[in-house]
């Protein structure tokens, strides 16, 4: 990953199974094509950011790979997807933006079949 003038700023809080996620957790932004184009080591439990989203530098000879205006932004947590509550895209506004991160938060009902009569 290598900076560029075009970025934006994402932070939060990462919840992974009811638990703050701990020090030295992953956070990296993806582009759709793949790129990593923003990564975050978290220094403080269960809080990351800010973290950098760089934009695409066309200018540069090569051309430094990032995010384009309105793509879409998907996150990963130690190599594993992140669900996000809405979609996120990206733009070049070098504000901050809050994106909060809940992980294997899921729960399984099972009917209960048959029983006692």
């Amino acid at each position: 990953m290598t900076a560029t003038p075009s970025l934006t700023l994402l932070f939060g809080t990462l919840i992974i199974k009811g638990q703050p996620a701990p020090v030295g957790t992953r956070v990296e932004a993806l582009t759709p094509r793949g790129e990593v184009a923003g990564c975050y080591v978290m220094d403080t439990a269960g809080q990351y950011g800010f973290m950098f989203l760089y934009g695409e530098d066309a200018s540069a000879d090569p051309v430094i790979p990032g995010f384009r205006p309105d793509e879409p932004v998907r996150l990963r947590v130690n190599g594993m997807e992140a669900p996000l509550a809405q979609d996120l895209l990206w733009q070049d506004d070098l504000a901050p933006h809050r994106v909060d991160l809940v992980l294997g938060d899921r729960r399984t009902y099972l009917p209960v079949v048959g029983g006692a009569q």
